[in-house]
Order: structure tokens, then sequence, then C-alpha cells
């Protein structure tokens, strides 16, 4: 899938389903025309102030450009999955994020398996995609563990000096 990711390079699923991506979206289908609902969000609190979630709740309000946005950001979501289910054969996917939180069953719930349909059967069979419980911080609590066992590296620290000890060192 094509798709410019805030990174600059193309194709992440952030750039499909990430806040930033889907508010530069919002931004763009406003200078176009093509959203009432984002024009008149614009207009009350600024081009530059549009967000994702601004985008959600117009899609909430039956606004087409929204809509597509969102479905966009879903199907590049569940492409994503069955390249997960495919290659990685996972028992669970956990999924946070604002947009997450924000879409809830309608990007994680049975509403829409597509993703189901298209992979692997042995490997969907056994995978169940979850909301994160941690939420915001489920990032730092996944790389807690890999900071902390990384410490002592010191191809990893590129030979920079630590100023925090490593666990045995």
């Amino acid at each position: 899938m094509d798709g410019l990711c805030g990174c600059g390079a193309v194709g992440h699923l952030e750039a499909f389903i990430g806040g930033a991506s889907m508010a530069r979206a919002a931004r763009q289908v406003v200078a176009d025309g093509q959203s009432p609902f984002l024009a008149a969000r614009a207009k009350l609190k600024g081009i530059a102030c549009i967000e994702a979630r601004d985008v959600a709740e117009g899609e909430d309000g039956g606004d087409e450009a929204c809509h597509a946005i969102m479905e966009r950001g879903r199907r590049a979501f569940a492409v994503a999955c069955v390249g997960f289910v495919d290659a990685l054969n996972p028992t669970k996917i956990v999924v946070g994020g604002a947009i997450a939180d924000a879409q809830g069953e309608r990007l994680l719930g049975p509403r829409d398996l597509r993703w189901h349909r298209t992979a692997f059967r042995t490997p969907r069979s056994r995978v169940q995609i979850v909301h994160a419980e941690l939420g915001a911080d489920v990032g730092l609590a996944g790389c807690h563990p890999l900071v902390i066992a990384r410490l002592g590296d010191r191809a990893w620290r590129g030979d920079r000096p630590t100023s925090i000890s490593a666990p045995n060192g």
C-alpha cells in the first residue's frame, strides 16, 4: 500500500492509521473542499488543529470523507494483520493507541473480518487481536525490558558512557 509516513518512508502502517497521518489526510480533505464536517471543525478550531479524533467524530456523524479516511486506516490495519498472522504465526496481537481506543470494536472486533478471511487458516484460528490493557503506556512497558537488557551492551550503546548502572555490571 502506498502512503507517506511521518518519518518520510512509504507504506508503514502508521501512514494509514496513525493519528498524525489521519490528521494530515483530514487537512487535505478540507483543502479540497470534500468534507463539510471537517471544514466546520477547521473553521472552529483552525486547520492546523484538526486531529484524528475529528475524523472519527466526523465518521460517526455521517461524513463520507471522514468515513473514507477511517476505512482506509481499517483496511491497512487488516492488511497488516494478515502479514503478522501469516509470517509470524502469533497467538495474540495487542493493539494500542488513540485510534484503537477511539475505534474499539470497529477496528478490533468481529464486525470487519477482512484479515480473517485472507490469512492462512491454521494461524488465524489461533490468533486473538486484543486491545492493549495498558492503554497509552503500552509502548513504554514493552520497551522497558529491552532497554534494561541492553544497558550493558557496548555495541548497542555505541561505546557511549551511561549514567545508570546496568544489572550485573
